[in-house]
């Protein structure tokens, strides 16, 4: 049996070491393929933030004879903020057109590894895939300087999974 590994994600306060992306299409969002991840927008350079969230119900039982209550769990609800996104100075046409309204597309996040490292086999990334709602302009002093992507997330991959080679 290996070693245990410890993995230590990075925070908020890591910037320079996130990676964030849009690819069109991820068959398995447990088994990304790097060809699939590497399809696709960058979004790290054109975001602030990028957080993700999952939440589970759990209803409580009392069972007559025991003294405790078990948990059990119900549905899982991840979700995901908005996606505010600098389209000034940029390749503009590129982002609208892989951010239209009711596509549905694969947004991944990779940690604690510098942003201009290509992505390769064996990285750990997160993986949602998500269906964009609505997208509105964001203004400052009168001059539109990106989007706001609004997004539901329609699942997520289990953890930090490995990017597969093939």
């Amino acid at each position: 049996m290996a070693p245990l590994t410890q993995w230590n994600p990075s925070t908020q306060i890591s910037r320079g070491n996130v990676a964030v992306g849009v690819a069109p299409a991820v068959a398995d969002v447990n088994n990304p393929v790097l060809a699939e991840l590497t399809t696709g927008v960058g979004l790290d350079c054109s975001i602030q933030t990028m957080n993700g969230t999952s939440s589970t119900d759990s209803e409580s039982i009392d069972w007559l004879c025991d003294q405790a209550s078990e948990q059990l769990p119900g549905s899982t609800t991840h979700s995901m903020d908005d996606l505010v996104i600098k389209t000034t100075g940029q390749d503009d046409d590129e982002l609208v057109t892989g951010l239209n309204i009711g596509d549905v597309v694969y947004i991944w996040r990779r940690d604690g590894i510098p942003h201009e490292t290509a992505p390769a086999a064996g990285q750990y990334v997160w993986v949602w895939k998500v269906i964009i709602t609505s997208i509105d302009p964001v203004e400052a002093n009168n001059t539109f300087v990106g989007i706001t992507a609004h997004i539901t997330v329609l699942s997520r991959s289990r953890t930090a999974v490995a990017i597969a080679a093939a």
